[in-house]
């Protein structure tokens, strides 16, 4: 059976930019996630640390650059490993081009992540219970960062160059951006639902894992919020 190539209507199309459009909100996510990281490491020390307090603030300072710069590199890498300037190159498997460009953000993503992960692992080593929680918690953040960001990120593209070729269906975008908050919504309030019980069975000498998952919390909801906004405000802008 003849394989069937998608129609793209004749035309000069361009994918919408991120790196020198949104610079700004490049520059708040990459610094959002490193603090992040940088307060899961700060707290693995002071509660389970088996290292001196230098080796700690290094280990603790290369894993937010290296998340800093992972996810600077998730934004810029891919545009240079997939040029985007001969629209031959990515019509018409527009998504399918898309989606080779997400892998290399998620590969970007999971390196820096899995780098400053081993990091933490390091600082309190042997602690089996504190290595599952940093494994536990790593893998949250990665799927914060690689799914839900660059997700979106690559959502927002695609139904960009559909509104420049007239195949963009509002009703199934609305029911998208609808059934992506009711999952994000979903797993926010099951992860605060999960450290709210154990701020409030946590004892009087546990205040600093109260304090972290408080501080954790307020956090991962800001970036959530952060992306949310802008991917919303990117889709409105067509």
């Amino acid at each position: 059976m003849p394989k069937v190539e998608p129609y793209v209507p004749p035309g000069d199309y361009e994918l919408p930019a991120i790196v020198g459009k949104h610079n700004a909100f490049i520059l708040v996510a990459c610094l959002g996630f490193a603090v992040l990281f940088s307060e899961r490491g700060l707290y693995a020390h002071l509660a389970d640390g088996q290292r001196t307090a230098p080796v700690a603030a290094l280990a603790i300072g290369l894993a937010g650059l290296v998340v800093f710069l992972g996810f600077l590199a998730s934004f810029y890498l891919p545009g240079r490993m997939m040029p985007e300037g001969d629209q031959t190159r990515w019509i018409p498997h527009t998504l399918n081009f898309l989606i080779g460009q997400l892998g290399i953000a998620v590969a970007c993503v999971t390196i820096s992540s899995t780098i400053a992960l081993a990091l933490y692992i390091y600082l309190v080593y042997p602690n089996l219970l504190a290595i599952a929680w940093l494994i536990r918690d790593g893998f949250l953040y990665l799927a914060l960062g690689a799914l839900i960001y660059q997700g979106f990120i690559t959502f927002v593209r695609y139904l960009g160059f559909l509104y420049q070729t007239g195949g963009a269906d509002k009703l199934k975008v609305i029911s998208f951006e609808l059934a992506a908050t009711i999952f994000v919504v979903i797993l926010g309030l099951y992860q605060y639902t999960v450290d709210l019980l154990q701020v409030l069975a946590a004892r009087p000498d546990q205040g600093l894992l109260a304090l972290h998952l408080t501080v954790r919390d307020i956090w991962l909801a800001v970036l959530v919020g952060i992306i949310f906004v802008w991917q919303i405000g990117r889709a409105g802008d067509h």
